[in-house]
């Protein structure tokens, strides 16, 4: 959707960073939780502040380059 290439079968990534996501287990218990089977099109990728570097990471350079900021 953010690029403007969305298809039928497209996903809507979500990139949630906090301070909470101190680990794998954290993150996962915390993002599966609100996100449940209702949402099979949503996809939550959770990312600690520490760890939100787009000269570290291609995914976040991604989001940063083509994602839209909602809060």
């Amino acid at each position: 959707w953010a690029t403007g290439k969305q298809h039928k079968w497209s996903d809507i990534d979500i990139a949630v960073v906090s301070p909470k996501f101190t680990d794998w287990f954290n993150k996962t218990r915390l993002l599966a939780r609100p996100i449940g089977s209702d949402f099979a099109d949503v996809e939550p990728h959770g990312f600690h502040p520490k760890d939100f570097k787009p000269e570290e990471s291609a995914v976040v350079e991604e989001i940063l380059k083509h994602g839209v900021r909602i809060m």
